[in-house]
């Protein structure tokens, strides 16, 4: 553990805030601050950052994004061999595997542009032949995958709390309430 130099502080380029005195903080302040956008020196209140800004953190970190084990928003974990990046999808999976279905994790990726830049899209499973996507959040580059994905592919894409709800309740009235903490291997 680093010893943090009290005369030496970073300035967070979305709040403002200059306390921070070690890389691994400023790193771990910042994610908070695109999670929160309306965040002012370190409150939740004030100004909202516009799109340019909130995306730098994406156009800085090449390494963002794609299919690896801590990526995602939501909370994350294996349940019968499955990587899931959050808890939608894990009810979703939940649902499918309960009821019989046949369901693979997606490996395969497609490639899509944002912003003069080649991407990698790797959806979430494929079921019945077609690839499945789970949205909860709409970063800004989500409509340029929907729009570039192959049409000789099929893409079902299950966002929003209402496209969600059903398998939600399943896993929630089948192994109650956090059923995520109870399920995930990890």
């Amino acid at each position: 553990m680093g010893i943090a130099n009290k005369q030496f502080s970073l300035k967070c380029e979305f709040c403002g805030l200059k306390k921070i005195t070690t890389k691994t903080g400023m790193k771990i302040h910042s994610k908070c601050c695109i999670k929160n956008p309306n965040r002012v020196n370190g409150s939740s209140f004030g100004k909202t950052y516009s799109e340019e800004i909130l995306n730098k953190s994406f156009r800085n970190n090449p390494n963002q994004g794609g299919l690896r084990k801590g990526s995602g928003r939501g909370k994350k974990g294996w349940y019968k061999g499955f990587y899931c990046r959050s808890t939608w999808e894990l009810a979703w999976l939940v649902y499918q595997l309960d009821h019989g279905e046949n369901i693979k994790s997606c490996k395969e990726y497609f490639e899509y542009y944002y912003k003069g830049k080649k991407h990698k899209y790797y959806p979430d499973f494929i079921w019945n032949n077609n690839y499945v996507e789970i949205k909860g959040w709409r970063y800004p580059n989500t409509k340029e995958k929907l729009e570039q994905f192959p049409s000789d592919k099929k893409l079902l894409l299950i966002e929003g709390k209402k496209e969600i709800k059903k398998f939600d309740e399943y896993a929630f009235n089948k192994y109650g309430k956090n059923y995520h903490i109870k399920l995930y291997e990890n």
